[in-house]
């Protein structure tokens, strides 16, 4: 199975990423920023990543990253803020963007 098989305006996100001991499925939701006001959000109960399919390219880039980062401050108990998450979310998009986009 091609691990990089969804795509938003040219972004290949993953199908799952592996964080600790869970495996966390990233989904494409349609509707989501339109009936939640979300580009993306994290489920540490179903174990799920999901973005928003109305997205640009950038903001699927940043989302996806961001509630990466949400998903290992709830996986490693770090007890960051938001404002923690979302500024590591930024520095880590920005390292991986040369090698994915």
């Amino acid at each position: 199975m091609e691990r990089f098989k969804q795509v938003i305006c040219g972004v290949k996100l993953p199908r799952t990423v592996q964080v600790g001991c869970f495996t966390i499925s990233v989904c494409v939701v349609k509707n989501l920023g339109v009936d939640r006001a979300l580009n993306g959000e994290y489920s540490h109960h179903h174990l799920e990543i999901r973005i928003g399919s109305e997205c640009n390219a950038q903001q699927a880039w940043e989302t996806y990253h961001h509630e990466l980062m949400e998903c290992i401050n709830a996986v490693y108990t770090l007890n960051l803020t938001h404002e923690q998450i979302s500024l590591a979310a930024v520095g880590l998009a920005q390292s991986m963007e040369a090698q994915y986009v």
